[in-house]
């Protein structure tokens, strides 16, 4: 097996652990899993460490917590330079997660990583140090970190418009899960859902990778691309004149699911919008939907596909009808 081979490896083992702990709470299995894989050579340490500040949040904050808490308990590990490493990644992570600088290595500049989140029904709008602009989404989540030769940007979910400052020698990338998208000086839209995200360009062109080690697949303005996971889809043309995005206030859709739309319903819903059955998530729909209005736009829903909205105090309910 070659080294490129094995690196290719790590990096998708340890984007598979971060991805599992940003979930949730590991069982007490997959713990030790876990801190065996750790444990089994350096570079699953190094890579792992090297990942983490992309992939911070409040979830992974707590599986951390949880799973450095079971393996202080093990007699075996006391003392390891494993059990030295994790207490030093947890504490880095609680440092991310209140904003404040850290190192990854000794060879890697200092950096500033800041959190920006906005609430259900909300949008806002960020300007950035190298005077690039964020447009976010509701219920959107992202981590910016800039150092001074890399422009780094997490979208953990939602949806974010990016206006970015050309800058050919510091290179801006946003991290969709183990996917990127990177551009030097651009302006494209990120859609990122449960199952997969949409990029969309609207000027200049950028490069999408499923994953660290993939061929990139250049996106240019009026093309868009869906990732699902670390696969890429075709890359389409589409009419930027004409396309309705999040920021108009409208979701204008053809042939996708109804969990698609439902998803993005609930970012701007004061009730949570639940489909009753599974068999229901599959249904194609299409149409223009105002989303500070979900209520209506169930109601279009339900009479045009012949479906039933069930309100109560907390929530809309979709069923078929009897």
């Amino acid at each position: 097996m070659t080294s490129q081979s094995i690196s290719t490896d790590v990096y998708e083992q340890a984007a598979a652990w971060l991805e599992r702990l940003d979930n949730g709470p590991l069982d007490k299995l997959s713990k030790r899993r876990f801190i065996n894989w750790v444990d089994a050579h350096p570079t699953h340490k190094q890579m792992f460490e090297s990942m983490l500040i992309t992939w911070s949040s409040p979830t992974l904050e707590r599986a951390l917590a949880d799973a450095k808490q079971t393996i202080t308990l093990k007699d075996h590990l006391r003392c390891t330079p494993a059990i030295r490493w994790w207490q030093t990644a947890f504490i880095c992570t609680a440092l991310v997660i209140g904003v404040i600088a850290w190192q990854l290595t000794p060879n890697q500049p200092s950096a500033i990583v800041h959190q920006y989140a906005t609430n259900t029904g909300e949008m806002r709008d960020i300007r950035l140090e190298d005077n690039s602009e964020v447009t976010m989404g509701s219920a959107s989540d992202v981590y910016i970190k800039f150092s001074d030769r890399h422009r780094l940007v997490n979208l953990k979910k939602g949806a974010a418009y990016f206006d970015v400052t050309s800058n050919k020698q510091r290179p801006f990338e946003v991290k969709i899960g183990s996917a990127s998208v990177v551009a030097v000086g651009t302006e494209f839209n990120i859609d990122r859902g449960q199952y997969f995200t949409d990029v969309v360009v609207h000027e200049g062109a950028v490069e999408v990778a499923g994953s660290r080690d993939d061929k990139p697949v250049l996106v240019k303005a009026g093309e868009q691309i869906r990732i699902t996971g670390r696969t890429l889809g075709l890359v389409q043309s589409i009419d930027i004149s004409r396309t309705v995005d999040w920021r108009s206030g409208w979701l204008e859709l053809d042939n996708e699911s109804l969990h698609y739309l439902v998803e993005r319903l609930n970012r701007e819903s004061a009730k949570h919008i639940r489909i009753d059955s599974p068999a229901l998530n599959d249904i194609r729909v299409a149409g223009r939907f105002r989303l500070k209005d979900p209520g209506q736009a169930l109601n279009l829903l339900a009479e045009v596909y012949g479906l039933k909205i069930e309100e109560t105090a907390e929530r809309y309910t979709i069923t078929r009808l009897p």
